[in-house]
C-alpha cells in the first residue's frame, strides 16, 4: 500500500469535525488508499484544528463496521484519486449507473463518485465523508446533480490549497444514506480500476482495483471486480436558484435553501462567467482585457486598449478611490468580474455600482480574483456573496468556476484568507429554540398589525358614518 505522510489542511479537518459533529472521545473510521493520510497524520490535523482528538480507527477495506459498537462516521482520502479512462469506468458501471440513472451512461462522468458510494456503504446509515479532487468532481456535474437528488450527498465544500498538491482545489464531500442501506456486490463484469498519483508522476501506473470482499487491495493488475448498490428511493431535488440580477436574499431564505448552518464556511472566490453561457439579462457582452500597473497608479480600471481611444463611445474612463483599491486588495494584472452588474456606457464595459454592492469596479472577461475583505462587508454584501457562489456552484457554471479556481491557485491568486463564514443567529437557525420563538413572534406581529389595520378600517367606516349622519342632520335643519 503506498502511502504520504503529508497531512490534510488544517481546513479539511475543520470542515470534516464540524460536518460529521466530531468531539473529544468520538470515533472516526479512516480508509487507508494509496496516497492517502494515515491515522497519525490526521490525528495531527485535528490537533492543530483545536476541536479534540477524536479516536480515529483505520478500516480494513470488507468491514462494515471496526466493531460491534455503534456506526462511526467513515472518512475517505481520494484527493490523489486520477481517472484515466474515462469511458471504461463508465462501461463497467453500467448496471451501477442504470440503479441510478436509466440512460445517463453515457451522459454523466460517474468515476469519481463511486467512493461516495463506497463511503456510505462502509458507514452503515450513518454520516459519511470523501475528499476528492475539485476539477474531476465539477466535470462530473450532473452525476453529483443525481445522487444530490436522491438524497446522498448533503453538501459539497470546495478546498483551495489542498496539500499535497497546493496548485490543484479539492472538494469535501459530506454523505448522508438516512435511513436506506447501500451496499456493493457482485453484479458487474469486469470494475472500475483506480489510478493514483505519486510524487514522482502525475500520470502513475499504479492502478487499485476493488477486491469482491473488500478484504484484500491488488494493485497493478488487470484483474478488476463488479460493485453494485442497492435500489434508491427517490427523493425530490432541491433547485437551488440564485439569479444573479436578482438582488438581494434573506438570511433566512439562505437556510432553507442552501440548509446554512451556524458556522458553516463558504468559497469566496470570484464567479467565472465565460461568454457562451452568459445568459443574465444585464449581460450582453463581455470583453477580454487587461490591466497595465499604469493604471492602477492612475486609479483607473479602465484597460490600456480601450483607453487608447477616448472618442469611441467605448472608451469611458472610470475612476476609483484609492481606498476602494486597498479594499479589494487588488494587485496590477488582476482583472475583475461584475457582481451586480449595473451598466456604465457601452456594451463591452460594466461597473458595480454603489447601490448594487458598494463596489466601483470595472468587469472584464478572464477574472483573477475578487478578494473583498470580509471584515468591511455588511451583512447585505455577505448575503448577496454568498447567493451568487451557491447559484454557480449548483446551476451549471461549476466546471468552468473550477477551472479559473485552479488556475488562480496554481499562481497563488488564492489564498486560505479568501474563506469566510457566514454567521446565521440562533433566531434564523430552523433547528434552535431561538429560530421557533421568532417565528411565534413573527406570526404574533403580523396578527396584531392585522388587528390593528382592521381596528383602523373599522374607525374610518364609523367615521364616514358619522359624517353622513351629521350631514343628513344639517340638511334637514335647513330643510
Amino acid at each position: 500500500m503506498r502511502e504520504t505522510t503529508s497531512s490534510l489542511p488544517r481546513l479539511t479537518a475543520a470542515a470534516l469535525s464540524r460536518a460529521l459533529n466530531l468531539e473529544q472521545g468520538s470515533r472516526l473510521l479512516t480508509v487507508r488508499l494509496p496516497g492517502a493520510v494515515d491515522a497519525e497524520d490526521l490525528a495531527k490535523c485535528f490537533t492543530l484544528n483545536g476541536n479534540g482528538v477524536p479516536d480515529i480507527c483505520e478500516l480494513e477495506p470488507g468491514k462494515q463496521n471496526a466493531s460491534d459498537d455503534d456506526a462511526a462516521p467513515v472518512f475517505v482520502d481520494a484527493s490523489n484519486y486520477y481517472r484515466a479512462n474515462k469511458h471504461d469506468i463508465e462501461k463497467d458501471s453500467a448496471a451501477l449507473i442504470d440503479y441510478l440513472e436509466p440512460g445517463y451512461l453515457d451522459f454523466c462522468d460517474w468515476g469519481p463518485f463511486i467512493w461516495c458510494l463506497y463511503a456510505l456503504a462502509l458507514s452503515g446509515r450513518t454520516r459519511a465523508a470523501v475528499v476528492l479532487p475539485a476539477d474531476l468532481l465539477d466535470k462530473a456535474e450532473q452525476a453529483r446533480t443525481i445522487l444530490i437528488r436522491e438524497g446522498l450527498i448533503e453538501s459539497v465544500v470546495y478546498l483551495p490549497l489542498s496539500e499535497p498538491r497546493p496548485y490543484m482545489t479539492s472538494a469535501l464531500l459530506i454523505l448522508s444514506s438516512g435511513n436506506r442501506s447501500v451496499a456493493f456486490r457482485s453484479a458487474i463484469e469486469p470494475g472500475p480500476r483506480f489510478q493514483y498519483v505519486t510524487k514522482t508522476s502525475y500520470y502513475s501506473d499504479i492502478t487499485f482495483s476493488i477486491s469482491p470482499d473488500w478484504a484484500r487491495i491488488d494493485t497493478n493488475t488487470p484483474r478488476s471486480t463488479p460493485i453494485e448498490t442497492s435500489t434508491f428511493a427517490t427523493r425530490e431535488l432541491l433547485q437551488h436558484h440564485a439569479a444573479l440580477s436578482k438582488g438581494k436574499i434573506s438570511l433566512i431564505a439562505i437556510t432553507r435553501n442552501y440548509s446554512a448552518t451556524l458556522g458553516d464556511s463558504f468559497t469566496r472566490v470570484a464567479p467565472f462567467m465565460p461568454r457562451e453561457s452568459t445568459t443574465s439579462n444585464d449581460i450582453d457582452a463581455v470583453e477580454v482585457r487587461r490591466i497595465s500597473s499604469q493604471d492602477f497608479q492612475d486609479g483607473n480600471l479602465l484597460p490600456v486598449d480601450a483607453s487608447d481611444n477616448q472618442n469611441s463611445s467605448d472608451s469611458k474612463f472610470v475612476k476609483v478611490d484609492p481606498s476602494v483599491l486597498d479594499r479589494y486588495e487588488l494587485r496590477a494584472g488582476d482583472i475583475v468580474m461584475p457582481r451586480m452588474l449595473g451598466r456604465y456606457g457601452a456594451s463591452n464595459l460594466l461597473v458595480v455600482s454603489s447601490d448594487d454592492a458598494k463596489q466601483h469596479l470595472v468587469a472584464s472577461h478572464n477574472t483573477t480574483v475578487i478578494r473583498p475583505s470580509f471584515q468591511t462587508m455588511t451583512e447585505d454584501e455577505r448575503v448577496v456573496f454568498s447567493e451568487i457562489i451557491v447559484g454557480y456552484l449548483t446551476e451549471g457554471h461549476g466546471a468552468q468556476l473550477i477551472q479559473a479556481l485552479t488556475e488562480a491557485a496554481s499562481i497563488r491568486a488564492i489564498r486560505p484568507s479568501d474563506l469566510f463564514e457566514i454567521e446565521v443567529p440562533p433566531a434564523l437557525d430552523p433547528r434552535t429554540r431561538e429560530y421557533s420563538e421568532s417565528i411565534n413572534r413573527f406570526a404574533e406581529v403580523v396578527r396584531t398589525k392585522k388587528q390593528a389595520e382592521a381596528a383602523v378600517a373599522q374607525a374610518l367606516r364609523d367615521l364616514e358614518g358619522a359624517k353622513k349622519a351629521v350631514t343628513q342632520v344639517v340638511d334637514q335643519t335647513c330643510e
